[in-house]
């Protein structure tokens, strides 16, 4: 049962680094609860030390692009807070030209 679960796990892992590379966090996410039963399921019978060894391997890799994926959505809400409070953000244009986007003066015009 363990060398069955470790595939599965294998490519359950490789799933989730399908999902991280596209940007897909969410459906990432839902695959916790899957990879959880099957370490439940490793951890009850016999395990290849090289089975092991290559899902620790995977596991490392994933959890590098979710901490990558962590740093970029936390990058992207300091922007947005940024360009919230008013405070410029620099960005490059379609042309590799640097740009300064700020928050748009608002002013009230008064009519007679």
């Amino acid at each position: 049962m363990s060398a069955r679960a470790c595939r599965h796990l294998l490519k359950l892992l490789d799933r989730e680094r399908d999902f991280l590379i596209a940007g897909d966090v969410a459906n990432a996410a839902r695959l916790g609860d899957l990879k959880a039963r099957l370490l439940g399921k490793i951890e009850t019978g016999p395990a290849d030390p090289e089975q092991i060894s290559t899902i620790k391997r995977a596991a490392a890799r994933n959890r590098l692009l979710i901490e990558a994926a962590e740093r970029g959505v936390k990058s992207a809400h300091a922007r947005l807070r940024a360009l919230r409070d008013g405070v410029g953000v620099n960005v490059y244009s379609a042309q590799g030209q640097r740009q300064m986007i700020t928050k748009p003066k608002t002013t009230l015009q008064k009519r007679a």
